[in-house]
């Protein structure tokens, strides 16, 4: 029997090696045909890459685009469809924050106008925003990997919900896409650090807002990840200067001391100028946003800080137009906007001056643009900053 034991041990070793052989015939072929672990001298992107990204944007074309005209048209459909067709036909659009930002009305009249009014061609733009969303992996592929990037787009391009709201005519893809495109453009100037890549996302930014109001919700949650990873490369200069020693230092002491020398960083020795990468991102989203948050202000309407005063902020919902100043309030919505405006340009001053102000050129430029409906309708200036 002992003489059988290794004998039966080495058939159980080959069979396992039988049984693994064209798992990993498999994943050798995969990283030959992507080129994994040497780089081309097109950014690095095979011949695999390539193909493989083209046959799953055809396909997600294809999917996207068939029969696209045939179902019968949703009721938020129907509205995008028809004040889109209203701006085609009279040339005038008014915004209303009830069907969200001006950006699909105007990108929809812009496609009747060359492809003709129709169930089909409403939904032209949702479908190639859906299509242009499959390719976007490949702007991610330094972080998710050649072939993790791959798989990305494949599930991106076969996603039922993804696939339907490529078919919807509503702004739900639109956003999916800008959010991507922000996150490639913070993740690429994080790698890189290169301006263009800021100058990128303040215009994705400009998108996103006249899009959705899940701009800012987007804005909020890449603010708290860049805080996250940015906060362990300054805590240091915060940790030098405390004089903590632990087991002697109580913790109501060093609790005072960490608050004050935060505080003394952020107010003296912080120099904006030498802000990590990530900060730097996180800066921007910042300023270049903090002004389209001023109508948080009104929350404080009906409290005890200016509930004597009678001003009002925002309207209620029995009184048109919802949610904009009246009266003096409007004076102080305006006060609070500028003083936003102010509060930006002082820390892109202060940070990066000659990249900041490209920023927000080219982020108010867009945002006044499609807010305007290309300087028609000027009260979309008011309403897409304060409602």
């Amino acid at each position: 029997m002992a003489t059988d034991q290794p004998v039966e041990a080495e058939a159980v070793e080959l069979l396992d090696d039988s049984a693994a052989a064209p798992s990993w015939a498999v994943i050798t072929w995969l990283r030959r045909f992507f080129w994994i672990g040497r780089e081309d001298s097109r950014n690095g992107i095979s011949p695999g890459e390539w193909i493989a990204y083209s046959l799953l944007i055809l396909m997600a074309g294809v999917m996207r685009l068939w029969d696209l005209g045939s179902r019968a048209l949703h009721h938020d459909e129907s509205l995008h469809s028809y004040f889109s067709w209203e701006l085609f036909n009279s040339g005038t659009f008014a915004h209303n924050p009830m069907m969200h930002g001006p950006l699909q009305f105007e990108a929809n009249a812009a496609i009747f106008f060359l492809l003709g009014d129709s169930d089909y061609t409403s939904r032209i733009l949702y479908a190639v925003m859906g299509t242009i969303l499959v390719a976007m992996p490949i702007l991610l592929r330094t972080r998710l990997g050649k072939l993790g990037a791959v798989l990305v787009s494949g599930m991106l391009a076969f996603s039922p919900a993804l696939l339907y709201f490529s078919r919807f005519a509503r702004n739900d893809i639109l956003m999916a896409a800008w959010t991507v495109g922000l996150i490639a453009c913070m993740w690429r100037y994080m790698d890189d650090g290169k301006n263009r890549y800021l100058y990128f996302a303040a215009g994705l930014l400009a998108f996103a807002f006249a899009t959705k109001e899940t701009a800012y919700l987007v804005t909020a949650i890449l603010g708290l990840f860049l805080f996250v990873i940015a906060t362990p490369d300054h805590w240091r200069s915060v940790k030098i200067n405390l004089n903590i020693t632990s087991g002697e230092t109580s913790p109501p002491a060093a609790l005072w001391r960490i608050g004050s020398g935060i505080w003394s960083y952020l107010s003296h020795g912080m120099d904006l100028s030498k802000l990590s990468r990530s900060a730097s991102f996180l800066l921007l989203l910042i300023t270049i946003t903090l002004p389209q948050w001023s109508a948080a202000a009104s929350i404080f309407q009906n409290t005890a800080l200016l509930n004597w005063s009678n001003l009002t902020l925002a309207n209620p919902d029995t009184i048109n137009p919802i949610g904009a100043a009246s009266g003096g309030g409007i004076v102080i919505a305006f006060l609070v906007v500028v003083a936003m405006l102010g509060i930006s340009a002082y820390l892109g001053f202060k940070w990066r001056w000659g990249v900041w102000w490209r920023c927000a050129v080219i982020f108010y430029v867009i945002w006044a643009l499609l807010y305007s409906t290309f300087f028609t309708n000027w009260h979309g200036l008011e309403s897409g900053v304060w409602q």
